[in-house]
């Protein structure tokens, strides 16, 4: 019998050594009423043995609690990290739709006090200024190339139309060459 059903077997054990000995103590006049198995006592090897097997399992129950425990803050962390960027990148978003609209309401301003023909260079004027101030105020690289002259900022304008322009005619002109096989950007 394995220790594991020695131990669970007790009543039955208890009950074999009432036969057995009421067998041989009856040819001596002794009646044997009850026997009881109150302690199962194996080696002490057998005993450390049990002791570290079950020293084990608690071991790895304790494991398997603190890996559980480890992966429910990892996905706790991770789900935080992802509403955090989330929430951070709507309120860039709104930011630059501010500042869209702000740029439009002073377009629309200028024009209305007539200063329709520079009101563009007027604007850009404005943002080469303020970004020169932010670049000042939060800059963290040593050197920074810009050009100096505020009157460039017309030069900027001038370079941002010419290349939209370059890539309307050259759409263009791949439409025209493929035809069937081309993109039509009016759609």
């Amino acid at each position: 019998m394995t220790l594991d059903t020695a131990f669970e077997s007790k009543d039955d054990i208890a009950s074999a050594v009432e036969n057995r000995l009421s067998e041989s103590m009856a040819r001596y006049g002794f009646q044997i009423v009850n026997t009881l198995v109150t302690d199962i006592s194996p080696d002490q090897k057998v005993r450390d043995s049990m002791n570290s097997i079950n020293a084990a399992q608690r071991d790895r129950v304790a494991a398997q609690s603190l890996a559980e425990a480890d992966k429910i803050k990892r996905v706790t962390q991770a789900e935080a990290d992802a509403d955090a960027r989330r929430l951070q990148g709507e309120g860039v978003a709104a930011q630059r739709k501010a500042i869209a609209t702000g740029i439009a309401e002073q377009y629309e301003m200028l024009k209305r006090v007539g200063i329709e023909d520079t009101a563009e260079q007027l604007l850009l004027m404005t943002q080469y200024f303020d970004t020169l101030g932010e670049v000042a105020r939060n800059g963290r690289s040593n050197v920074l190339f810009l050009p100096s002259n505020p009157g460039s900022t017309g030069d900027f304008l001038q370079e941002i139309r010419n290349s939209l322009l370059s890539v309307q005619e050259a759409d263009r002109a791949a439409d025209a060459a493929e035809p069937g096989f081309g993109v039509n950007r009016e759609e």
